[in-house]
């Protein structure tokens, strides 16, 4: 007779899905008595964040931790946590993630198509000389070595919210239009 060790997944016990439950439950009923429905569900959001986290990094602690009561699923969460920061910090410390998502949001959820809109203009235009002018260092502190007028671009547009000029956009337009 031949015992074989069963694996994480093999061994899995569906009375351990109480364990997506229950936290979610104890945050989210007590919390509607304790603090009201609107922080019971940012509570409730943040629980479901940590889950989704578990999620995505359970297959690694599953492999790295096989000998854990909770099969690697406690520890999922602050794995998942801590790698995606350490993803974030990665990106914010290289200047790759500058993109600011509450602008980004906001202009989704904008009711109004026209408040952000692009205008394509000449690239020897003199708002679009008098703007780069006026917004030299900023510009010098993210785009190093950016000279204009330059002859290398032959494409400008200016992108506004509302009425207000909140960026350019200069590069070099091919005959096909890309």
């Amino acid at each position: 007779m031949s015992t074989k060790k069963k694996s994480s997944l093999q061994r899995f016990d569906y009375n351990r899905l109480l364990l997506l439950i229950i936290p979610l439950a104890a945050y989210f009923i007590p919390g509607i008595f304790l603090m009201g429905v609107t922080e019971a569900l940012y509570a409730a959001r943040f629980a479901s964040t940590l889950l989704i986290f578990a999620a995505a990094s359970f297959p690694l602690t599953v492999t790295l931790f096989p000998l854990s009561r909770s099969g690697g699923f406690t520890l999922g969460k602050a794995f998942g946590v801590l790698s995606s920061g350490l993803l974030v910090w990665t990106l914010a410390y290289l200047q790759i993630g500058r993109i600011n998502i509450v602008f980004i949001i906001k202009m989704f959820k904008s009711n109004d198509a026209r408040i952000y809109h692009m205008h394509e203009t000449d690239v020897k235009d003199n708002f679009l000389a008098y703007f780069i002018e006026n917004h030299r260092e900023d510009i010098a502190h993210f785009f190093k070595g950016f000279e204009f007028p330059s002859d290398k671009y032959n494409y400008a547009g200016m992108v506004y919210y509302k009425d207000t000029v909140i960026g350019i956009v200069l590069g070099i337009m091919n005959e096909d239009k890309t």
